[in-house]
């Protein structure tokens, strides 16, 4: 049986939990909260989170 993975999608202000099973959490502005409810899914039905490093550049004048 394959594993459920659980993962957060980043985007401006809109960054959320994302499940294979179907799940998605709610919008979230702050990255972290996202990651949190990621880890209560996972917690909740035993579903496994991707861990992916995430790269940001920064642009500057």
């Amino acid at each position: 049986m394959v594993e459920k993975r659980t993962y957060v999608l980043v985007s401006w202000l809109r960054n959320r939990a994302q499940c294979q099973c179907g799940y998605q959490g709610k919008p979230r502005i702050f990255r972290g909260m996202a990651v949190i409810d990621a880890i209560d899914h996972c917690q909740e039905f035993g579903h496994t989170p991707v861990g992916a490093v995430l790269k940001q550049r920064i642009n500057t004048l």
